[in-house]
């Protein structure tokens, strides 16, 4: 049966193996020390620095930690220090995606450790170091927000066209600007959905911009929207659809249609507020018309007082 060594030893036990790797050296006997680091020894910096000493040229060192089971913290750091560049990336590319907290999300993007990256989630620093690694990759909402966060223009069309979650856009700045711009599908998604997120998306902005791009009538949809409308003077899809909005009915006393809207109405709960929305105005010939001819003896004889 193979010899193993555990890789969670006590301290007596790591004094042990490196005092071991002293006498292996001490004899010039490579192969010994070799076959237990690869038998499952664990490497330490002390044993490290003996190598050194007797006199392992770098590239002997890094054979001797690729034979390793796994890269400690301290480990990581030591041949960190002492291999050069193309060896340390060497090391580092046999042990990716099982090494050390020790080396850093900037460690990873030097040695171009992206497989590293993407097994701790790093997805921000990928889009932003290796965006055409991410690209590729199998993908998911994070890594998606990623490549929009680090570069829309760029990602925006290749996000958009391979995923249907539009919500993701709406977790970008502007993401909403996009949708509506890519497909005019996506305006009743837009208004729907941004509606709920009061204090995060700019409502007036969306309005507005949807007004330019000539989504009036989905923007009705959304009584939130009925200002935007009104100030545009979009008068005629309110009366069309005999719209009872206490704005338009107050401020635009001239655009209603009162005697077609008391037609519609039957009930007296709306007619009466329709009467008390022309009060408002009752010196606006057409809502003092109005008021006339759907008020009593009495309330007329009070009409005329107030002449």
């Amino acid at each position: 049966m193979k010899k193993t060594f555990l890789s969670s030893v006590s301290t007596e036990q790591l004094k042990q193996n490196e005092f071991f790797a002293y006498l292996c050296l001490s004899e010039n006997n490579h192969k010994k020390l070799a076959e237990a680091v690869e038998n499952g020894m664990p490497i330490t910096p002390f044993m490290l620095t003996l190598t050194d000493y007797f006199g392992y040229s770098k590239e002997q060192v890094k054979q001797l930690v690729m034979l390793s089971e796994r890269l400690s913290d301290e480990v990581f750091l030591w041949i960190k220090k002492y291999l050069d560049f193309e060896e340390l990336r060497s090391v580092a590319q046999k042990f990716e995606g099982n090494l050390p907290a020790s080396c850093k999300a900037e460690d990873c993007v030097e040695l171009g450790l992206f497989n590293e990256l993407l097994k701790r989630k790093a997805y921000k620093t990928l889009a932003e170091k290796a965006p055409d690694f991410l690209e590729k990759v199998e993908q998911n909402s994070e890594i998606n927000i990623a490549l929009l966060e680090a570069d829309f223009e760029r990602f925006a069309p290749i996000v958009y066209k391979r995923t249907n979650k539009l919500g993701i856009f709406l977790n970008i700045h502007g993401g909403w600007k996009y949708l509506i711009d890519a497909d005019g599908k996506n305006v009743k998604f837009v208004l729907s959905n941004t509606l709920f997120g009061e204090g995060f998306f700019p409502h007036r902005a969306i309005g507005e911009y949807c007004y330019q791009k000539g989504y009036g009538d989905e923007l009705y949809e959304y009584p939130y929207y009925y200002k935007i409308l009104l100030e545009h003077q979009e008068f005629e899809i309110f009366r069309k659809n005999r719209n009872t909005n206490e704005d338009f009915l107050k401020k635009y006393p001239k655009e209603v249609e009162w005697e077609a809207l008391w037609e519609y109405y039957k009930e007296p709960q709306v007619r009466g507020y329709l009467k008390k929305c022309a009060s408002a105005n009752k010196n606006e010939p057409a809502c003092r018309e109005f008021l006339w001819k759907h008020s009593n003896f009495f309330k007329r004889l009070l009409m005329l007082s107030q002449e």
